[in-house]
């Protein structure tokens, strides 16, 4: 499955790694994704195995059943492993997007209506966003009037400018 998705990355060129968390935050879908498609293949095995076993014509009167201590332990206690082993695989990616460098280059970003607009450091206002290559920026986002929100996906972000607030984003 891993090899699926990494070949799909490769041929659809859609997935570039432009930041230093790109491969953090894939890490973290892929994982989910398997995880998820391996639930999905199992608990459908089993309701379609369940239901042509015990179909009417097999079994015709139903069996009186009490609660199962074990099983209902069971299925409690494996999904709330699986959310926490999900949480902290993905919040080291998260703790990493969230540890600014103090080296970085700072760009002021203010969204409003149907627009952005990119304040550098050295005064230059621009409504593209142009980065160098190979150093660290904070974004700072504002917003005139509404709530944005700056999405870049080879970097694998995504912040909400809103009104009255300031945000980051590196």
């Amino acid at each position: 499955m891993v090899q699926v998705i990494n070949q799909v990355d490769h041929i659809t060129g859609i997935f570039s790694n432009a930041s230093n968390i790109a491969a953090s935050v894939d890490s973290t879908m892929t994982f989910i994704v398997v995880v998820s498609v391996v639930f999905l293949v199992i608990v459908t095995f089993f309701m379609v195995f369940f239901a042509i076993y015990f179909r009417k014509s097999r079994h015709p009167e139903a069996d009186e059943v009490e609660g199962n201590t074990i099983l209902e332990i069971t299925w409690t206690v494996i999904p709330t492993i699986l959310v926490i082993v999900m949480f902290f695989y993905g919040y080291s990616g998260f703790k990493l997007m969230k540890d600014m460098p103090d080296d970085a280059i700072r760009v002021d970003v203010t969204g409003r209506m149907w627009s952005w607009m990119f304040t550098y450091e050295n005064g230059q206002k621009s409504d593209e966003l142009l980065l160098p290559r190979g150093r660290a920026v904070i974004l700072t986002l504002r917003s005139e009037d509404v709530l944005h929100s700056l999405f870049i996906p080879d970097f694998r972000v995504k912040e909400d400018a809103v009104p009255g607030q300031e945000t980051h984003l590196w």
